[in-house]
């Protein structure tokens, strides 16, 4: 079961539709390489693939067993993070986004691969820099085979998303995430595409590096 939220995880809680975990020292991780390939192998775990279809007729018994699943077979990649993917398995099975917080090199990219290959959500990952724009992450317009646009989805249609460094992007770009994160679409030329479901972006800032914040 994931524990209830002390005053010390609330405290940590940078935003209304955002967690803030790992903030503290790097926690030690190991068999990183050795992981990868035991995560990136296996099938999900059997009645865990998180689906709006597949979850609206489990009980609270079965979602907290799927979920203590989950987290046992990710652990078997990321070694020494439970209380961090706990953080993680919240903000996701609340419909919620969550932003991690810390140095580089502690298994934030592969706590995310991990967890979309055991739970089956399509992945992918953004490198948010100062020169990036709205459409590296929506998507744009682009001329078709016989000359009229066709809209070229971007990174942000998938089902579990990592921003990397999200505080390095412009506030243009952040915002183009922030109408992903809360209305579940990105508008490009004044017309509305809607992301998939379950969607659920996983955003992480480095505290140590700030240029280009």
């Amino acid at each position: 079961h994931i524990p209830t939220p002390t005053a010390a995880t609330a405290a940590r809680t940078a935003r209304p539709w955002c967690h803030r975990a790992g903030a503290g020292p790097p926690t030690p991780i190991a068999q990183e390489g050795k992981g990868r390939d035991t995560a990136a192998s296996r099938a999900p775990v059997k009645g865990s693939t998180l689906s709006t279809e597949s979850t609206s007729q489990l009980t609270i018994d079965d979602v907290a067993r799927n979920t203590a699943a989950i987290l046992d077979e990710v652990e078997k990649a990321v070694v020494g993070k439970r209380s961090v993917l706990e953080l993680i398995m919240a903000g996701l099975l609340a419909d919620g986004h969550v932003l991690l917080e810390d140095v580089p090199g502690v298994a934030k990219t592969l706590i995310a691969r991990s967890l979309a290959t055991v739970t089956g959500l399509a992945f992918s990952r953004v490198q948010f820099t100062p020169d990036l724009i709205p459409s590296d992450l929506t998507g744009a317009l682009m001329p078709g085979p016989n000359g009229s646009p066709v809209f070229m989805k971007g990174p942000l249609f998938a089902n579990l998303v990592l921003g990397d460094e999200i505080n390095r992007a412009p506030s243009k770009t952040q915002a183009a995430a922030l109408e992903a994160m809360e209305e579940r679409q990105v508008t490009v030329d004044g017309e509305s595409h809607q992301l998939p479901k379950p969607y659920f972006l996983l955003a992480t800032q480095n505290p140590i590096e700030t240029e280009g914040t």
